[in-house]
């Protein structure tokens, strides 16, 4: 034990008090010829040395052999077995090892600042606003980097920076809404709390570990599944917050965008909006000529494929969904959006078969039947040559090259690869010369939309419909089609050896 002692007189002390240190003891016994019965009467008795009274302070301002005046604060550093202490009498602090004038290493001031009391040992740790160094070059900084020395009106105690306390080596982590709390009245809950009370908090480094399952900085998040492969979202998905996961709804296909969380309050039911996340899988939709998605992803984690999906073939009376678009125009183009996708431009004067083209080029449409000549047109009543009108008072014809009226401005689209009763397709007509554009619908599209037509099972590894016996890939029209679909029977029943 080390101790200061400041005397009546001028000047004070050092002093080390060894209490039955047995290992010194019995060396310093032995070395002095000390009976062993002697030494076991010694060995439990203190023994009190002075081990400073001076101190070498003549390169900060005092003598070579500066008195110890008024000892105030003293702090052992046990890293390096070394002493500091502070001298209010003489302004300095002073380094010693912990046998002073008798060490290797005799006291030696290093430091001189106002009326020094306490002191506090930081080692030199972190980045510092303030440092101090000693005449080997070496760092020494105030408050572990992370505040400032208050000087003799605060007791020499450290004023730490915001988030920071003790002796500026302990940290505060970050704070979120709490997962787990008690709430205290309706719609009062989840108030802040550090680390979200989902982790702990290293206090040496301010930042929090969170426990399995939550993320983030305050472990704020709840974390997104994790496929078998390691991979967030198995690699096949966006993880999402509930507050993006609602502005991606969609209903049958169609975005129907939801606020969730906006503008409330963080106490309110809401207050998950930016914190629960799920994936949102892939979906790239039709590709490679296919009447299904084949890249489809499905699962709470991505990690499963989506089969084909068709009519039930056993169920007779079901059509496919009919839309009508009419349209008027003297120039310019449109453009068709089907669940979510858009089109091209489509030119105003467009054959059935460019309209089929760029509707059958999104993601979300296999493929289309349309019926129809010329998509919009100026009006014709009759036919004075090739593709030249007689008047203006009838606007559901047109010329063709020959010299006929064609049926223009009436197209019928019949969606051959989606199942069920489909969305209207929308119609962004800003870029029509004089355009007008009404959608319908002409029939309500009746056929089921079931995993393997109910006729088979789905492999939900590769994504393929196991087919039961005696059936195949349909058209979802009671006909051999490329859905691979399970949705129609083979014309010979039943197949050989099964």
């Amino acid at each position: 034990m080390i101790v200061l002692d400041e005397k009546l007189h001028d000047h004070g002390s050092v002093i080390k008090a060894n209490m039955g240190y047995e290992a010194e003891i019995r060396a310093k016994a032995e070395a002095s010829g000390i009976k062993q019965n002697i030494y076991d009467w010694y060995r439990n008795k203190t023994w009190v040395q002075e081990i400073a009274l001076t101190y070498d302070a003549s390169s900060h301002g005092g003598d070579k052999y500066e008195k110890v005046k008024r000892p105030y604060g003293i702090v052992h550093d046990v890293v390096n077995d070394m002493i500091f202490w502070t001298d209010a009498g003489t302004g300095h602090v002073v380094r010693s090892d912990v046998h002073g004038m008798h060490g290797a290493e005799t006291p030696k001031a290093y430091m001189q600042q106002g009326k020094p009391m306490g002191i506090a040992l930081d080692n030199g740790l972190g980045p510092a606003p303030r440092t101090f160094t000693l005449e080997n070059g070496e760092p020494i900084q105030e408050c572990w980097g992370h505040g400032y020395c208050g000087g003799p009106e605060t007791n020499m105690t450290c004023q730490c920076d915001e988030g920071w306390y003790g002796n500026c080596n302990v940290s505060s982590c970050p704070k979120g809404p709490a997962w787990f709390d008690q709430a205290d009245g309706p719609r009062s809950a989840h108030r802040l709390a550090e680390c979200s009370n989902a982790g702990s908090c290293d206090h040496a480094t301010g930042t929090c570990r969170c426990g399995i399952g939550f993320e983030g900085g305050a472990c704020e998040r709840l974390s997104c599944p994790v496929g078998p492969n390691g991979d967030t979202c198995s690699g096949h998905g966006e993880c999402l917050t509930l507050r993006q996961l609602a502005q991606d709804a969609s209903y049958n296909g169609e975005p129907t965008p939801i606020a969730y969380g906006s503008g409330l309050s963080e106490n309110s039911t809401a207050w998950d909006a930016d914190f629960i996340q799920h994936c949102k899988c892939y979906e790239p939709g039709y590709g490679n000529n296919s009447w299904y998605n084949l890249s489809a992803w499905t699962g709470y984690d991505c990690s499963k494929r989506a089969c084909p999906t068709g009519d039930n073939p056993f169920v007779s009376g079901r059509q496919f969904e009919k839309q009508y678009i009419e349209c008027k125009a003297t120039g310019g183009s449109l453009r068709l959006s089907f669940r979510g996708a858009s089109t091209q431009p489509i030119a105003y004067d467009a054959s059935s078969i460019d309209v089929k083209r760029a509707l059958e080029a999104l993601h979300t449409i296999g493929s289309v039947a349309i019926t129809g000549d010329v998509f919009c047109v100026p009006p014709c009543a009759t036919c004075s040559g090739p593709s030249t009108c007689a008047s203006d008072t009838d606007a559901h014809k047109a010329c063709d090259v020959h010299g006929y009226p064609l049926n223009v401005g009436n197209f019928s689209i019949e969606f051959t690869s989606e199942l069920g009763d489909v969305p209207p397709l929308r119609v962004d007509a800003t870029k029509l010369l004089e355009g007008t554009v009404k959608v319908g619908e002409a029939t309500s599209g009746s056929k089921a939309d079931v995993v393997c037509s109910h006729r088979g099972t789905c492999d939900e590894l590769s994504g393929d419909c196991e087919c039961f016996a005696a059936y195949t890939s349909s058209d979802a029209n009671n006909s051999f089609g490329l859905r691979e679909d399970c949705g129609v029977m083979l014309s010979s029943g039943w197949v050989a050896g099964k």
